[in-house]
């Protein structure tokens, strides 16, 4: 067994990341990707590859295969089959993919918001015109508006829905019933179902992931007609910048429609290093995620109860899953341009406001703290003596 290092800090300025290429009195709490070395078999299969010394094209292996579909099954309880595994450059390109090759101008497409801002992009500079069902929040809970998700599903424009599940920014697991839910007004109403899973390996506070790809599978196939299913292990073992994700499609025409895309903007060919770094994640990556989930868990725990012990007018809602704490600063006042201010300027931390996510996440930030312990300390005692100085 390796004893994973989480609390190291590793410094990533002058690499060109765009989560700390700030100033350097400043905190890097904004994109979503960690701060953590990721799992040693991973690094030692991209060595081996790195010794080869030849980085050609490549064509997807049984071995690649059998490792996504092995996860599913060990992680997930579902079995996709390989004939359904489509490759992308990552899930917010599939979505990209994906409006391209189902909709058209004009066409409507549902979000929830808040949710994470490409959706919206995707929508807009496509030429569609995004429809939102605002998500519910009532005591620190997020839940969905089915009524009202019907009623706009019913509308013939809306071809098609953006689900987030894990949800960002909120961190809300969605329950087999709110999915099954979800799954029958789409079906009902012709609107293919775009399921990004790509945080679904984040797991905290006892909760479980149920992906649509399981709940089809249960239904005897039952929504695979309307489904594509999104899901990485970029955000999973922080290998964004590797650039590979897994779109899963049980339906023959929708696969079609949506490999054509690729075909014809020449995307389907899998990045060397992607290949080689995901099927060891998949193959050999479980004891490191399951210390760093812990780790995780600790890091969002400590800051929870540090703001609401000692931020007064802050509150931090308790995730289902990821490692993005999202902040109520409502009690603040603030506009969202002053909040801006506030953190940037006062606390020096570089994070996402919430309304950046939509309208309904004006009064949030999301702050990422898929980082050293000492750093999350280090952000919440700044925030404190900002306030402090207001």
């Amino acid at each position: 067994m390796i004893n994973y290092d989480f609390d190291t800090v590793i410094n990533r300025r002058g690499t060109a990341s765009n989560k700390w290429d700030i100033p350097e009195d400043a905190l890097g709490m904004v994109t979503a990707d960690m701060d953590f070395r990721t799992a040693q078999p991973i690094l030692d299969a991209m060595e081996e590859r790195v010794r080869h010394g030849i980085f050609g094209y490549n064509n997807r292996t049984d071995s690649y295969f059998d490792a996504i579909i092995g996860w599913m099954q060990r992680r997930h309880q579902w079995e996709p089959k390989k004939d359904w595994i489509c490759h992308a450059l990552g899930v917010v390109p599939a979505i990209g993919y994906s409006i391209l090759a189902f909709t058209k101008p004009g066409d409507k497409i549902l979000l929830q918001p808040p949710v994470y801002h490409p959706f919206r992009n995707c929508i807009l500079k496509s030429g569609r015109i995004p429809v939102t069902n605002p998500l519910c929040l009532k005591d620190g809970h997020y839940s969905m508006d089915l009524k009202d998700l019907e009623a706009k599903a019913s509308d013939p424009a809306v071809k098609m829905m953006l689900l987030c599940n894990p949800q960002n920014p909120t961190g809300r697991v969605w329950t087999p019933d709110e999915l099954r839910a979800v799954a029958e007004i789409c079906l009902k109403h012709h609107v293919i179902l775009f399921s990004d899973e790509i945080h679904c390996d984040f797991m905290l506070h006892g909760s479980s992931f149920y992906s649509m790809g399981r709940l089809s599978q249960e239904s005897g196939g039952k929504y695979d007609s309307i489904l594509l299913i999104g899901t990485s292990a970029s955000k999973t073992f922080n290998l964004a910048g590797l650039q590979t994700a897994s779109i899963i499609i049980p339906d023959d025409h929708l696969r079609s429609g949506y490999q054509g895309q690729l075909d014809m903007l020449h995307c389907g060919d899998i990045p060397t290093f992607g290949m080689i770094a995901t099927e060891a994640a998949y193959r050999a990556g479980d004891e490191w995620l399951d210390q760093l989930l812990k780790y995780l868990e600790g890091n969002l725990d400590w800051f929870q109860d540090y703001v609401d012990t000692h931020i007064p007018g802050a509150h931090v809602y308790r995730n289902d899953s990821t490692y993005l704490a999202w902040m109520d600063c409502r009690e603040w006042n603030m506009s969202d341009e002053e909040l801006g201010r506030f953190f940037k300027e006062k606390a020096k931390i570089y994070l996402n406001l919430g309304s950046r996510f939509g309208e309904e996440g004006s009064g949030f930030v999301r702050m990422n703290l898929a980082v050293p312990r000492t750093l999350v300390e280090e952000a919440a005692h700044r925030i404190q003596a900002a306030r402090a100085d207001l």
